[in-house]
C-alpha cells in the first residue's frame, strides 16, 4: 500500500489534558470493531495511546504491537514511521506542529475544552503554520459542561472565516467514564457502569464515526454499551 492510499488522521493540540489520547484511542477501537486495518502511532513522548491500546504493556520506542488482526500500534516519539503503510493511520500527535507537518495528514482533529482554550490556541505561534498548511482542521469541544452549547456557538462564530477549519456540531460532556476507561485500558464502552448507553459515551462514538466517515470509512458497527 502506498502513502497515497493511506488515510491519515492526527489528533493535535499544543497543550496536554484536552482529550487527544481519548479521541485517538476511541478512533482506533471503533475502526478495529469495524474491521478497518488501522495503524496507531504515538508521537507524543508519553506514549499513553499505546499503553491504552495494549492494555497497559510496557512499551519501547519503535516497537510494533499487534493488538488484533485489524489493529497495529507503534510508539515513535517525535518521529513518524513513514515506512509503515496501512489503510487508516491514527496519530496521537506530539505538541510540536512541525511533527504534524511531516506526517501530512488528511485531517487534523483539535480538541479544546473551553472558550479560553480556543482563544489561547489561536494565539499560539503554531496557529500561523496550521492555518497556512492546507490541512483540514476539525475542532472538537471536549469536557463540555452546562455551557457547552454557548461555547460551541462561540467557537463556530470565531472560526467562521477560517477557510480550512470546521467545527464538529456537537460536544463531549465531562464524564468519569473516560478516566475509568483509560485506567482500565479498555474502550469507553467497556468502562460504563450503566446498563444502557449514556450521553458522554454516545457523544464520543458519534464524533469518531463522523471522523472516520470524513476520511472515507463507513462505520456499520457500534458497540452495545453497558
Amino acid at each position: 500500500m502506498t502513502q497515497a492510499n493511506s488515510r491519515i488522521i492526527t489528533v493535535y493540540n499544543h497543550k496536554g489534558g484536552v482529550g487527544k489520547t481519548l479521541i485517538a484511542a476511541t478512533l482506533c477501537f471503533l475502526a478495529e470493531l469495524n474491521r478497518i486495518q488501522t495503524l496507531a502511532v504515538a508521537m507524543d513522548r508519553q506514549g499513553d495511546l499505546i499503553r491504552w491500546l495494549t492494555r497497559g504493556k510496557t512499551i519501547s520506542r519503535d516497537d510494533l504491537y499487534e493488538i488484533s488482526d485489524y489493529l497495529l500500534a507503534v510508539y515513535s516519539p517525535n518521529s513518524y514511521p513513514g515506512r509503515l503503510r496501512y489503510p487508516l493511520i491514527v496519530v496521537d500527535q506530539s505538541p510540536a506542529w512541525e511533527d504534524a507537518e511531516r506526517v501530512q495528514p488528511d485531517l487534523c482533529i483539535v480538541p479544546v475544552d473551553c472558550i479560553d482554550a480556543i482563544i489561547n490556541f489561536m494565539s499560539a505561534r503554531e496557529w500561523i503554520s496550521i492555518s497556512s498548511s492546507g490541512v483540514g482542521v476539525y475542532f472538537v469541544l471536549n469536557n463540555a459542561d452546562v455551557g457547552g452549547k454557548r461555547d460551541l456557538a462561540f467557537i463556530k462564530k470565531t472560526l467562521a472565516r477560517q477557510r480550512i477549519v470546521e467545527v464538529w456540531d456537537g460536544n463531549i460532556p465531562h464524564s468519569g467514564v473516560f478516566r475509568r476507561a483509560y485506567n482500565r485500558k479498555v474502550p469507553v464502552w467497556e468502562a460504563s457502569y450503566a446498563e444502557q448507553s449514556t450521553g458522554p459515551e454516545e457523544a464520543i462514538l458519534d464524533l469518531c464515526s463522523s471522523i472516520l466517515a470524513r476520511v472515507g470509512f463507513r462505520v456499520t458497527k457500534r458497540p452495545g454499551l453497558g
